[in-house]
């Protein structure tokens, strides 16, 4: 059984604080371990440390996609490493959207290979 949980000291970049949590043969909810928390932050410090490399995501489920980066140590990576060697933030929607553009201009990809003729 599993029981909805809203978290008085936690929540999401979007505001909520709800979570679904498994729960014990009695009703209780089981926690997670402690330390965890601190743990996590740690790994993901050694992460950051380590490398700016991010894997691709190529899961299609969307709404998992922040966890996705957060296990990467993606926001704590862009602390670390903006500045150097010309890393930004990237603009998603815009970057996109010039890749686009110059895919119609030209045809090309940019890569190297070019788009099927329509």
């Amino acid at each position: 059984m599993t029981c909805q949980v809203e978290w008085q000291d936690w929540s999401r970049p979007n505001g909520s604080k709800n979570t679904w949590e498994k729960s014990t043969a009695d009703g209780g909810i089981i926690s997670p371990q402690p330390g965890w928390t601190s743990e996590q932050r740690r790994r993901r410090h050694e992460l950051a440390v380590e490398s700016p490399a991010i894997a691709i995501d190529t899961g299609l489920a969307i709404h998992e996609h922040a966890t996705f980066l957060r296990s990467q140590a993606y926001e704590e990576k862009l602390k670390r490493w903006s500045g150097r060697d010309g890393l930004k933030k990237p603009d998603l929607y815009n970057d996109l959207h010039e890749r686009i553009e110059r895919e119609q201009d030209d045809g090309s990809t940019g890569d190297g290979t070019h788009l099927p003729c329509r």
